[in-house]
């Protein structure tokens, strides 16, 4: 997702990553800070692509 481009979202206040398939994910990092000052939520309309592949 780092390589993905960064969208302000002014009315959340916080960032998010925009896939090649045009929806935008929560940076991990701004949701870490947020949640981690009590928040923000990384709910998102996703199609699954921000889910890092399991390792076998």
């Amino acid at each position: 997702m780092r390589s993905w481009p960064k969208v302000w979202r002014a009315y959340y206040g916080y960032n998010d990553r925009m896939c090649s398939h045009g929806i935008g994910h929560p940076d991990p990092d701004d949701i870490a800070y947020l949640q981690s000052v009590g928040g923000a939520s990384a709910a998102h309309s996703c199609d699954g692509c921000c889910i890092a592949p399991l390792r076998p």
